[in-house]
């Protein structure tokens, strides 16, 4: 059994994400087992409000994942990195491949994310669709 790709696209709402905030993305089975992450990714892009992202690839870093596995859910960890004032409204959906299937795990409602301390890190607990 093999995970052979990671990846997450954002749907920005009514509070775009700057041009100059980048994010970090980590993918953990719920025990804690990191499956996918991605450090400092899209600080040159803005995402505008009411929009999608492009989809981001996230490098897989174990592989070695069963469906059984992806089916007890994962841990998201999302974090913002502004350069000075943002706050972002988001929600995303995270596709895991896993022998050939696709996985799909959706944040339905919009998240909030603020930089009143310079950096945000958030984490979800999120079922396969």
């Amino acid at each position: 059994m093999a995970l052979t790709e990671a990846s997450i696209q954002f749907h920005t709402g009514q509070d775009d994400k700057d041009h100059d905030t980048a994010l970090s993305v980590t993918v953990a089975h719920v025990g804690g087992r990191v499956y996918a992450y991605r450090e400092k990714f899209a600080g040159d892009l803005v995402f505008p409000d009411w929009t999608k992202s492009e989809v981001f690839n996230l490098p897989v870093t174990d592989g070695n994942v069963t469906p059984a596995q992806i089916k007890d859910g994962i841990k998201l960890f999302i974090e913002i990195h502004p350069n000075g004032d943002d706050n972002w409204w988001t929600k995303w959906v995270v596709t895991l491949i896993v022998d050939g299937k696709a996985y799909h795990f959706v944040q339905k409602d919009f998240v909030y994310f603020d930089d009143d301390d310079g950096l945000d890190k958030q984490h979800f607990k999120m079922m396969p669709e």
